[in-house]
């Protein structure tokens, strides 16, 4: 949340489990989501969007690739990933985690892409395969209870844009 706060955008994929878990988290934590949070969504689902939609100001509707579930949300990862960034965040998951970091580090090559091993599934997959990242932020290994965290990521990447 400390990335929503310092003026940040949080942009993710829309998903029936995940869209509910992090409109809870804000609502928790008594953030104004306005336009620090992006969903996006490709129609190739729409009649299954979660209600948790409804919170969100912005939510990014992609148009599906005809009956092509994958290509779907390919076009919509596309769409998501597009945009600037200073950094990338990969929590948890599946294998869409794998395949959204994979895109993140193909468009945004000099930009740090961190996935946070301690909520585990792809996100640790993917923190195990990079001996690199795992010598020099041990930190994501272990269980991610300080929020400073994400602003000294969000610092040290912001800091490096610079130089």
């Amino acid at each position: 949340m400390v990335v929503v706060e310092r003026r940040a955008q949080l942009v993710f994929g829309g998903h029936p489990a995940i869209t509910p878990m992090i409109r809870l988290q804000l609502t928790r934590a008594g953030l104004s989501v306005g336009a620090h949070v992006v969903v996006y969504q490709s129609r190739f689902f729409e009649q299954s969007f979660p209600s948790d939609n409804a919170a969100f100001e912005r939510v990014e509707l992609v148009e599906a690739v005809r009956n092509d579930r994958q290509a779907s949300l390919q076009r919509m990862r596309e769409s998501m990933l597009a945009g600037s960034f200073d950094l990338g965040l990969f929590v948890g998951g599946m294998e869409g985690v794998e395949e959204e970091f994979d895109l993140f580090r193909r468009l945004h090559p000099g930009t740090p892409a961190f996935p946070i091993a301690s909520t585990g599934a792809a996100a640790a997959k993917l923190f195990g395969r990079d001996s690199v990242l795992q010598s020099a932020h041990p930190e994501l290994r272990d269980e991610l209870s300080y929020l400073t965290l994400i602003r000294d990521l969000v610092d040290a990447a912001r800091s490096s844009q610079r130089l």
